[in-house]
C-alpha cells in the first residue's frame, strides 16, 4: 500500500488552518498514519524539491517552504489502497501569501506550473483569492494602446501584457469603460474624473473586460461587456465621490464595490467584470483554474 506526503505549509500554518485541512482530507477517506511539527531546513527542502533545480522559481519555493512551522502528515490514499500511487504534496488553503496565493492539493510538476497574474491590480489578486486559485504576481510594464475599437483595444491590451510576462501559465486583463461610442481608461485628475460623473450620470455604459491566457505554448482570449446604468447624481453626490479620492486609478474613474456602488442604479451581466476580472469569461477560458 502506498503513501501520500501531505503537508500543511508555513502560510497554512501560520494562519491555523492545519485541523480545517486534516479534516478535509479525512472526509475524502485518507486515514492519518503519523503527524509531526516541524520547520524544514534547506538541505532537505533542496532535496524534495531537487526536480525543479533548473527551473526560474525554484530559489523561491525552497525559501518559502523553509520560511516558517509546518506539519507533515502521511496517509494512505482511500483511492489508491492497493495501488502505486504518486506521493503528493498539498497546501492548505491560505488566501493569500506575500509572493500570492498558495492553495489547494498538487504534486511538485502541478505546482511549477502555478499561474502568474500579469497584473498589479489589487482588485484581480482579490478575485483570484476569492476563487481559490494558486497564483503570484509579476506586474507587467507595457504601454496600452487607447485608439481604435474598444472592443479590440481590451483584448490586444491583454495580450501586450501577458507576452510581458514570462511563464508556463499566465493570466492578463485589462479593462475600459465604453459610453458615447469612445473607451475611457482611469481619469487624469479631478477635473476629468468630475467630467465623466457628469456625463454617467442617469444613463447606460458599458464595460468592457479582455482577458488572455497562455498555457503550453497557445495564447487564448475572451471578452466580457457588462451594461452599467447611474443613478441621477447630484451635486452632493459627485462632491462626495470626488472628496473621497476613490476615483484615481479606476477604470472610467469609479470603483463599484466600493462607495461607487452608490452612483449606480442597475447593471446588465457580470459584476466581477465591473470590479476587473471577469469570472464566468475565466472559467470558459481556463474551465479547470478552480481544480485543487
Amino acid at each position: 500500500m502506498d503513501r501520500t506526503l501531505i503537508l500543511v505549509k508555513p502560510d497554512a500554518f501560520e494562519r491555523g488552518l492545519t485541523g480545517e485541512i486534516i479534516a478535509r482530507f479525512e472526509r475524502k477517506g485518507l486515514r492519518i498514519v503519523a503527524m509531526k511539527h516541524m520547520t524544514i531546513e534547506r538541505d532537505l527542502a533542496e532535496e524534495h524539491y531537487a526536480e525543479h533545480r533548473e527551473r526560474p522559481f525554484f530559489g523561491d519555493l525552497v525559501d518559502f517552504i523553509i520560511g516558517g512551522p509546518l506539519v507533515p502528515r502521511p496517509a494512505p490514499s482511500a483511492a489508491t489502497m492497493g495501488s502505486r500511487s504518486r506521493p503528493t504534496s498539498c497546501t492548505g488553503p491560505t488566501p493569500r501569501s506575500r509572493r500570492g496565493a498558495r492553495r489547494g492539493c498538487s504534486s511538485p510538476s502541478l505546482a511549477a506550473e502555478r499561474l502568474v497574474l500579469a497584473s498589479s491590480s489589487p482588485r484581480r489578486r482579490a478575485i483570484l483569492e476569492q476563487l481559490g486559485v494558486a497564483f503570484r504576481v509579476e506586474a507587467p510594464e507595457v504601454e496600452e494602446q487607447n485608439e481604435g475599437d474598444p472592443r479590440e483595444l481590451v483584448v490586444q491590451n491583454a495580450l501586450l501584457k501577458l507576452r510581458a510576462v514570462p511563464g508556463e501559465r499566465v493570466l492578463a486583463a485589462d479593462s475600459m469603460v465604453v459610453w458615447d461610442g469612445r473607451a475611457h481608461g482611469k481619469p487624469a485628475d479631478a477635473a476629468e474624473a468630475e467630467r465623466w460623473l457628469r456625463e454617467l450620470s442617469g444613463g447606460w455604459h458599458e464595460v468592457m473586460g479582455g482577458i488572455a491566457l497562455r498555457e503550453h505554448g497557445e495564447e487564448r482570449t475572451e471578452l466580457a461587456v457588462t451594461r452599467v446604468r447611474f443613478r441621477d447624481l447630484s451635486e452632493a453626490d459627485i462632491a462626495r465621490y470626488l472628496e473621497s479620492g476613490e476615483w484615481r486609478d479606476r477604470a472610467g474613474g469609479y470603483a463599484i464595490q466600493e462607495l461607487g456602488a452608490m452612483l449606480v442604479e442597475e447593471i446588465e451581466g457580470d459584476w466581477f467584470n465591473v470590479v476587473g476580472l471577469p469570472v464566468p469569461a475565466l472559467l470558459r477560458l481556463a474551465p479547470n483554474i478552480l481544480q485543487p
